[in-house]
């Protein structure tokens, strides 16, 4: 199964502080859920009286509960060190000259 890195990169960009994305490894898909999602599907609250989108949000949030064996968490945007990822590149360059500039 291919996915393209654009839709991880954007995944981990459209999180925030009160949401987690996910991948879900037996259809390929990716996911974000809110903690007010993930609560609403621990609670089993009654939503009833929701918008058609937050009842499908709050049923793939059971899903995920019910099988979290199935999904990757995706790194948070402030799982990466930018300035770390350049230095190890550095460090693979043969040249010493250009490891120095």
């Amino acid at each position: 199964m291919k996915i393209k890195l654009s839709i991880i990169a954007d995944a981990i960009d459209l999180q925030t502080e009160e949401s987690q994305s996910f991948f879900k490894i037996s259809s390929g898909e990716v996911v974000l859920f809110t903690d007010d999602e993930i609560l609403a599907a621990e609670s089993n609250e009654d939503i009833s009286e929701q918008h058609e989108w937050y009842k499908e949000v709050v049923e793939k949030a059971k899903n995920f509960l019910e099988n979290e064996h199935d999904y990757i968490p995706l790194p948070s945007k402030y799982d990466f060190h930018e300035y770390s990822i350049m230095e190890k590149f550095v460090l693979t360059l043969p040249n010493e000259e250009q490891k120095n500039e």
